[in-house]
C-alpha cells in the first residue's frame, strides 16, 4: 500500500509567524492561498516554488479564504468582521464587503453559480453576497435567539457553514441546521406573477421578470437561457430593453430604476428613483420614459450618459383626477396617459405639460377602464382600447390633433360570427 510522505522539493521555508487556519487552491494560479492568525494572507507559486505575494488587508486573524474561479477573485474574512477581495495575480486589494457585526467563522460559495458566496459569523448571522455587484443579496439569522435564551434550544454557536446544492445550505456549530431557498425549476417560466415581458431580436430571445430576477428565454426553444439574480432590492415591476437591446431598463415596488447589461445582468447605472412602485418604462431616443402610476408622475430621464442620469422632466398626472394605467408615446414629444375612468389625456415631454384630453370630445370610453394604447408607425393615429371591448381611434398631426377618429367594437362568442345582430356579450381588451 502507498503512504503519504512529505515531499521535501514543496517546502517553502519563509510564511506565517503565526499558525495557519485555513487553506484553498487556486487551480488557474496553480497556486495556494493560506490564511493564518498573523492576520495575512499569503500565496504560493507551486510552479515556480516561492511565494508570490504577502496580502496585508486583515487588522485580525483570517479565518476562512473562497475562491471565485471565473473572476479569478480571492476571498478572505475572520475576526475583524468584513470580507475582503483580493486580485491574487497582482496581489492587490480590489473590495471590502462589510456587513457583519461580529467575527466570520465560514465562508462557502454557493455551487451553480460564479457569483454568490455566503458567510456565517459568532452570532450566526448568514449573509448571502453576490461579489459582480459587491452586494448583500440576503440576510437572515440561523437559529432563534430568544429560545435559545430560555433553554428551548441548545446554542447554536454556529461555527462553520457548507452548501449541499445551489438551494440548500447546512450550519454547522453545537448542531446542525439546514436551510432551503426556491429551488429552481427550468420547467416552469415562474412559481410567482410575471410583471411584464420584452422580446430581443436581435438575438430571438424572450426577457421575463421573476421577483427581483431576470429570466432569458429562447424564443425558438422554449429553454430557459440564463438568469440574472438579484438586480433589483425590490421586485422587479416593469421591464423594457434599451433601443440597441444591449441594455435592460427595470423598475421594481421600492420605485428604484436601473440599467443592468443584458449579457451579464451587471448595474451599468441607477436613473432617479420614484417615491412609489414603477409601473411602466420606455426608451426613446436619448430618453428614458418611467410611469409611477400611485405616485401620478411621469419622469424624462437623460439617457445620453452611459453611466449617470438626470432628470430632464417631471410630468404631474394628478389632475388627471384617476390613476394613469398606461402610457404610449410617438418617439418625438407626446407622451398618452390612460385612466381606469375611460379619459385619455396627452402630455408634451419638452414642456411637461399637458395639451389635450377626451374630457372635451363627444366618443369617449362611457367610463370603462382604458387598459392600453398604441401609436401608428405608418400613420397619424393612436388608438385605445378598454375593458368592455371598445376601440377608439385618434386623430394626431397632420389631421386635427387628439381628435376622435373612429370607434370599433369587438364582440365575444360564435354568435357573433353566424348572427351580427346578437347580444353575445363584449370582450375585454387587455392588450395591444
Amino acid at each position: 500500500e502507498s503512504a503519504l510522505r512529505p515531499e521535501k522539493s514543496l517546502e517553502f521555508r519563509s510564511g506565517h509567524t503565526a499558525p495557519v487556519q485555513c487553506m484553498i487552491w487556486l487551480s488557474s494560479l496553480q497556486s495556494l492561498a493560506t490564511g493564518g492568525l498573523d492576520c495575512t494572507v499569503q500565496i504560493f507559486d507551486f510552479v515556480q516554488l516561492r511565494r508570490m505575494h504577502v496580502l496585508s488587508g486583515h487588522k485580525k486573524a483570517v479565518t476562512c479564504l473562497e475562491y471565485c474561479k471565473k473572476n479569478q477573485l480571492l476571498l478572505s474574512a475572520g475576526f475583524d468582521n468584513y470580507i475582503n477581495i483580493w486580485d491574487p495575480s497582482a496581489g492587490i486589494l480590489s473590495h471590502t464587503l462589510c456587513g457583519h457585526e461580529c467575527s466570520i467563522t465560514g465562508m462557502c460559495a454557493v455551487p451553480q453559480t460564479d457569483y454568490e458566496f455566503m458567510t456565517i459569523d459568532f452570532d450566526g448571522v448568514v449573509k448571502l453576497w453576490d461579489v459582480r455587484r459587491l452586494t448583500i443579496v440576503q440576510s437572515f439569522t440561523a437559529t432563534d435567539r430568544q429560545a435559545e435564551q430560555v433553554g428551548e434550544l441548545e446554542p447554536l454557536e454556529a461555527r462553520t457553514i457548507c452548501p449541499l446544492s445551489r438551494d440548500r445550505v447546512i450550519i454547522g456549530g453545537r448542531r446542525l441546521v439546514v436551510f432551503d431557498r426556491g429551488a429552481s425549476d427550468p420547467r416552469l417560466t415562474a412559481d410567482y406573477p410575471i410583471s411584464g415581458i420584452a422580446f430581443n431580436h436581435r438575438r430571438i430571445e424572450i426577457v421575463t421578470p421573476v421577483k427581483n430576477d431576470i429570466y432569458l428565454w429562447c424564443a425558438c426553444t422554449g429553454q430557459l437561457l440564463a438568469i440574472h439574480d438579484n438586480v433589483m432590492d425590490g421586485n422587479i415591476t416593469a421591464l423594457t430593453l434599451g433601443l440597441g437591446e444591449r441594455r435592460i431598463f427595470v423598475g421594481s415596488d421600492d420605485g428604484s430604476i436601473r440599467a443592468v447589461n443584458y449579457a451579464c445582468g451587471a448595474q451599468l447605472k441607477t436613473l432617479t428613483p420614484h417615491a412609489d412602485e414603477v409601473s411602466q418604462i420606455a426608451v426613446i431616443q436619448s430618453k428614458v420614459i418611467s410611469l409611477s402610476s400611485p405616485e401620478k408622475i411621469i419622469f424624462i430621464h437623460d439617457d445620453t450618459q452611459p453611466k449617470r442620469s438626470v432628470v430632464l422632466k417631471k410630468i404631474d398626472l394628478s389632475e388627471a383626477g384617476s390613476p394613469i394605467l398606461q402610457m404610449a408615446h410617438d418617439g418625438r414629444e407626446l407622451v398618452t396617459g390612460i385612466s381606469e375612468e375611460g379619459d385619455v389625456f396627452w402630455y408634451n415631454m419638452d414642456f411637461a405639460k399637458q395639451v389635450g384630453s377626451s374630457e372635451t370630445c363627444i366618443v369617449t370610453h362611457d367610463k370603462a377602464a382604458v387598459t392600453c394604447c398604441r401609436y401608428f408607425t405608418d400613420a397619424p393615429l393612436i388608438v385605445t382600447a378598454d375593458s368592455e371591448g371598445c376601440l377608439i381611434f385618434w386623430s394626431l398631426r397632420p389631421l386635427r390633433m387628439n381628435n376622435f377618429f373612429a370607434k370599433v367594437t369587438c364582440s365575444l362568442g360564435q354568435a357573433a360570427f353566424t348572427d351580427p345582430t346578437s347580444d353575445a356579450g363584449n370582450v375585454g381588451i387587455t392588450a395591444l
